[in-house]
């Protein structure tokens, strides 16, 4: 379900790795539970994170791809973070902090890189002076690193993703081993502020049905987040009576030409397309054979994309011409619906940083800074206690308004926000929130 036997075969060398590591970082970090304060304000020291900003004796760091289609996105989100520890003058209660970006990308792929994921980590973990992680964006580059810090020294790094979708982080799916395998010290360091997939894949299928659907084709792209909300699309499309004519993997690499694809598909006569992947695995030119082989997204057969498209690069990389009229799905309410705090911080955003569009993303990059700043707040200082005061958190007066972290790190958010690519932007079509019969658990 998402999981193919390459990756599987990384994250299993990973934890191999982590446990050398683990071992070795003992001698150095001491094993204890000073966690941050045991090397006060030190940077992590590696090539892929950027200066220092502030200066605190605790280190919070992000982690995201910051080259190739998702740049937009997570370049707003690490504004995002810096805006809201500027509002808290650089503080979580009596803990002085600093913060550096950190990318896992490569720009020959454009996008998130295992190795970098892993390497990465393992670079946190042994930096005594890192209490929290804010990231990943990708969910297969968090089932690397989440086992990394959850193993080290001085105790588990508590990390926070503004938008990781695959349930198996945090919820039992049919991938065995999860999402215990993610934990194996038995301790969970890991939460998310965006609902999973298992809410968005219903709502797409909603989507579908309202817009009149009758068939559906599915494509993905053979990644946990990809394969994954195709599959919770196709279990609530065929719940709904919608026929799902197939569900098969697209090939992503950049270059790739999807006319003949789409000709198969087109002998079918769907009456939607249903991508689960990112636009940055060549998702430009994935619209534009859509378009030239199936016609306009406003004609006959709809596109129907996850929030892995949902940025203002999807319209760029397509051209806005033929972007038009594609749906995209992203979790939560939409930007202008913000109230109260979430109002205030995208005007603050928008006066601070004049951004050509406000990416939905950019406020769940500022309530997860929020999620961890209140957890290291509660704590001592130590890695272990921050992430003993992560979870079963209830949080008011935020960017996304009240909501809660429960027990396995999961919102009690559940709305889902459609936009529409409309005369070269994003907007905002109808906001869904699933059902509790299409929501899928076990």
């Amino acid at each position: 379900m998402g999981l193919d036997k390459r990756r599987a075969w990384i994250a299993a060398a990973v934890l191999i790795i982590v446990s050398f590591a683990a071992a070795c970082g003992s001698s150095s970090g001491g094993g204890s539970s000073s966690g941050g304060g045991a090397a006060a304000g030190k940077a992590v020291s590696t090539s892929t994170c950027g200066p220092v900003q502030g200066k605190g004796q605790y280190t919070i760091v992000s982690d995201f791809p910051l080259q190739g289609s998702s740049k937009h996105q997570t370049d707003q989100m690490n504004q995002a973070i810096v805006q809201v520890l500027e509002e808290n003058d650089w503080k979580a209660g009596d803990k002085t902090l600093q913060f550096q970006a950190c990318d896992d990308s490569t720009a020959q792929l454009g996008s998130w890189d295992s190795a970098t994921c892993s390497s990465n980590a393992n670079a946190y973990a042994g930096t005594e002076s890192v209490i929290g992680v804010l990231g990943t964006f990708n969910s297969g580059c968090a089932e690397l690193e989440v086992p990394v810090l959850n193993q080290a020294p001085g105790g588990a790094v508590a990390m926070v993703s503004p938008a990781n979708t695959w349930p198996g982080l945090t919820q039992k799916t049919k991938v065995p081993g999860e999402p215990d395998k993610y934990y194996p010290t038995g301790t969970r360091n890991y939460a998310r502020v965006i609902p999973a997939d298992n809410f968005q894949g219903p709502a797409l299928a909603l989507l579908a049905q309202d817009l009149g659907v009758k068939s559906v084709y599915i494509i993905n792209d053979k990644q946990a987040y990809g394969a994954g909300v195709a599959s919770y699309f196709e279990t609530a499309a065929k719940q709904l009576g919608i026929t799902v004519l197939g569900n098969d993997a697209y090939n992503t690499k950049t270059g790739t030409n999807y006319q003949a694809l789409f000709q198969q598909i087109g002998a079918k006569h769907p009456d939607a397309i249903m991508v689960g992947g990112l636009v940055c695995e060549n998702g430009g030119q994935l619209i534009k054979d859509k378009v030239s082989v199936l016609g306009s997204n406003t004609g006959k057969v709809k596109l129907l994309l996850p929030d892995g498209f949902t940025t203002q690069s999807t319209i760029d990389d397509a051209g806005a011409d033929v972007a038009e009229g594609a749906f995209m799905s992203v979790g939560g309410v939409p930007v202008e619906q913000l109230t109260g705090p979430g109002a205030s911080f995208v005007s603050d955003f928008q006066a601070k940083y004049s951004p050509d569009a406000v990416d939905p993303y950019t406020p769940y990059g500022a309530a997860a800074a929020e999620v961890l700043l209140k957890a290291i707040e509660a704590s001592d200082g130590s890695r272990s206690s921050v992430t003993d005061n992560l979870l079963n958190q209830d949080l008011t007066g935020t960017v996304l308004g009240d909501f809660s972290i429960d027990e396995n790190g999961d919102t009690n958010q559940g709305s889902m926000t459609i936009n529409v690519a409309k005369a070269g932007k994003l907007a905002t079509y109808k906001v869904i929130t699933p059902p509790a019969d299409l929501i899928v658990t076990l």
